[in-house]
């Protein structure tokens, strides 16, 4: 294996004069390390991220004395507390240098103990933020703010490494970071990242020699594939959900095939077969109770109001919502059960229960904003713009819808997006501006055709056609 570099980026900056050519500038400063520190900064060459800190560093070198050497000879930054890079083409020359100074197994087994380390960190933080998600993994210390401080720091440099990983067969890491940051990403709202990463590692588990566990390929394909829903790509996340629920049960991951069956059921849903999608939710209820999974339960006593509600079956919908409620809050879930308390707000507001349904939203609208879930706000707010409507007082509803499309176009989240722009559509229509009314319902229209929603381009359709303006 050797280190990805740029070699032409430094051979552009030779303009003929050895004296001035940066390279050799580079060279004379590497020439007069000690030998610690020239391979210290060989090995730094191996990270294809932007910048380290102290246990990374220590990571690909102990001891790491010798990288107060490179700080003095201006070869490293000291960029913060215990954190240090390199300008751009000076990383390239640590490149450069980790290609041609270590042998190939030396560089492979460097970059293998970079990537234990930051997916062992990596899992660590993304167990405080989401301890139900990884339930065998020890979080990290600090708490929640610490743990996504250190995600979002090293955001970049995780992105960075899946590549690097994947393109030197590291199929194991790449799904290991694709595994330890999928939530992070969805509830971020990091969608390019996501689709960096979770591509990175599917992949790479597909292409694997030897081949990959089945579990492995599952994983990654279930994680592109919650990107893709995320994205508005429904026919396209139901076609890698399948996927992966064919690889869970050659693997025999009983709790990867209930995920799988869940997030099936869900792409069902979107694009409008709702006898797949009930059943298909019903069998991975099922499979998390067989496995005595409360959180997944619960999690699926979830889905299954929000599509209950949506079949307009309200009288279920509102036992299963009220269960999921409570097992969330009893299992310390803020965050899904601020969904669950969203969509029982929704059913209330549909029902003419206004009171009880401002109330219901504007808790789940708190819990959202409190987990830092960004899509959770948006989808809160949009909510809670339809009840305004609904309560009679459109002016009311426009701060929130607004507030959601901007959401929306930040995250990627096509569904949010096509939910604002016919609450939008509906609630300018009540404020007698018809033109703007046309347009929301004319964007939502179009985004719902793409997704292959047919719920929300029948509400659009509908509004078009109450305004005469198909």
């Amino acid at each position: 294996m050797v280190a990805d570099f740029d070699g032409a980026a430094l051979d552009r900056l030779d303009v003929g004069d050895p004296r001035s050519a940066v390279r050799a500038v580079f060279s004379w400063s590497y020439r007069h390390l000690g030998p610690a520190a020239q391979r210290l900064f060989a090995l730094l060459g191996v990270h294809p991220g932007t910048d380290l800190d102290g246990p990374a560093i220590a990571a690909l070198a102990e001891p790491r004395d010798a990288l107060a050497e490179l700080v003095r000879a201006h070869l490293v930054a000291r960029i913060g507390p215990d954190r240090y890079g390199q300008h751009d083409l000076l990383r390239a020359y640590a490149a450069e240098s980790a290609h041609t100074a270590l042998s190939p197994d030396e560089h492979r087994a460097a970059l293998v103990r970079l990537l234990d380390h930051h997916v062992g960190a990596a899992s660590a933080a993304a167990a405080a933020l989401f301890p139900h998600d990884r339930p065998g993994v020890r979080p990290a210390p600090g708490g929640t703010e610490a743990a996504r401080f250190a995600l979002d720091r090293e955001r970049d440099n995780l992105v960075a490494l899946a590549g690097h990983a994947a393109r030197h067969g590291l199929a194991a890491h790449v799904v290991e970071i694709s595994e330890a940051l999928w939530r992070y990403f969805e509830v971020g709202g990091h969608a390019r990242e996501a689709l960096a990463v979770h591509g990175a590692a599917a992949r790479a588990a597909l292409r694997a020699v030897p081949p990959s566990p089945p579990e492995r390929v599952a994983r990654a394909l279930a994680n592109l594939g919650g990107t893709y829903w995320w994205l508005g790509e429904h026919a396209r996340a139901r076609h890698l959900f399948e996927r992966s629920l064919v690889w869970h049960e050659r693997g025999g991951d009983r709790a990867g095939r209930a995920r799988a069956l869940a997030r099936l059921g869900l792409a069902h849903e979107r694009l409008g077969d709702y006898p797949q999608a009930r059943a298909g939710l019903i069998r991975a209820l099922a499979a998390y109770r067989a496995l005595a999974d409360r959180h997944g339960e619960g999690s699926q006593l979830l889905n299954l109001g929000g599509l209950q509600r949506r079949l307009g079956r309200y009288g279920p919908a509102r036992r299963h919502l009220r269960r999921a409620a409570a097992l969330f809050a009893e299992l310390g879930d803020a965050r899904l059960e601020g969904y669950a308390l969203g969509n029982l707000g929704v059913l209330e507001s549909l029902v003419g229960r206004h009171e009880d349904a401002l109330e219901q939203l504007r808790r789940a609208l708190a819990a959202c904003r409190s987990c830092r879930d960004r899509g959770g706000e948006g989808s809160a707010l949009a909510a809670l713009g339809a009840a305004q409507l609904r309560r009679g007082r459109p002016a009311e509803a426009l701060d929130p819808l607004d507030r959601a499309l901007a959401i929306s176009r930040e995250t990627g989240e096509r569904g949010l997006r096509i939910e604002a722009l016919n609450g939008l559509g509906a609630t300018l229509h009540a404020l007698g501006r018809a033109g703007a009314a046309a347009d929301r319902y004319r964007a939502a229209l179009d985004l719902a055709r793409r997704a292959g929603d047919p719920h929300e381009a029948a509400r659009a359709l509908a509004g078009l056609t109450e305004l005469g303006r198909r």
